[in-house]
């Protein structure tokens, strides 16, 4: 009988945000995790523009939040501002994307429109354009496609509010994806929707040396495997809290 020991399967995670997710430390599951910042964002934003815009925040019909960490940024920002929410006023919520406008209802907010994506067309056919305040709410990367269209068809009056600031990982450099284009994986683990165009905007950066394992592609969960099928990402299966999928 082989008393040979399985190889833990490795397992590449890559991910977005302020620090690693914490689950890949704790994870019990019997694997070789490969950590992978796509890139990393911290809040920061302007107090002179945020002054601006919150002394007449009652005034904007639209607030446009183009992902979820710009949603907990602004309303970070905001609250310091204000106690209230219904200091917002009549403003209505429109969101890129269902995690984005999840990120909203857990502020206890409503949101009026939410699509994975032409939101801006889907905005300019609400017929409340002309001559309206809109806030577009993101990270510090320009959105000029989004903008010239609110503003040159929809005739709106836009304005921009920055509230976090995103750094992209050099990933030529970075010892994981050195590791990753060398020795491939075996699983290639998606753990939100954000993860997973990041990882499309920077997946030539990945391309091995030739070595690589057969790779299966999986989701954390649904929301994230439905982003995947958009992208054209081949989805193998869908964790839902099921950690073995990964032995």
């Amino acid at each position: 009988m082989s008393t040979e020991k399985k190889q833990k399967n490795r397992v590449l995670v890559p991910w977005v945000g302020e620090s690693e997710p914490e689950w890949i430390v704790t994870c019990k599951a019997d694997a070789s995790f490969l950590s992978l910042p796509l890139c990393t964002y911290k809040k920061k934003y302007s107090k002179q523009t945020a002054n601006d815009i919150f002394a007449e925040i009652a005034q904007y019909e639209w607030a446009v939040f183009l992902d979820e960490p710009s949603v907990d940024a602004f309303f970070e920002a905001f609250f310091q501002k204000f106690d209230d929410a219904r200091c917002l006023g009549g403003l209505r919520i429109a969101c890129l994307g269902a995690a984005t406008a999840d990120a909203v209802r857990e502020q206890r907010y409503a949101v009026d429109l939410a699509l994975e994506d032409s939101l801006a067309q889907a905005l300019l056919e609400t017929g409340s354009l002309d001559s309206a305040k809109v806030l577009v709410i993101s990270g510090n990367e320009e959105e000029e496609a989004l903008l010239k269209l609110l503003e040159g068809e929809g005739m709106a009056i836009v304005d921009r509010f920055p509230v976090y600031q995103k750094k992209w990982t050099a990933l030529k450099s970075n010892s994981v994806a050195k590791d990753f284009r060398k020795k491939g994986a075996d699983i290639v683990l998606f753990p939100d929707v954000e993860s997973v165009g990041a990882f499309m905007q920077q997946a030539v950066e990945l391309v091995g040396d030739g070595n690589e394992l057969s790779t299966k592609s999986l989701a954390m969960d649904s929301g994230v495997a439905e982003a995947m099928r958009k992208r054209k990402i081949p989805v193998d299966g869908v964790l839902d809290g099921d950690w073995g999928a990964l032995i």
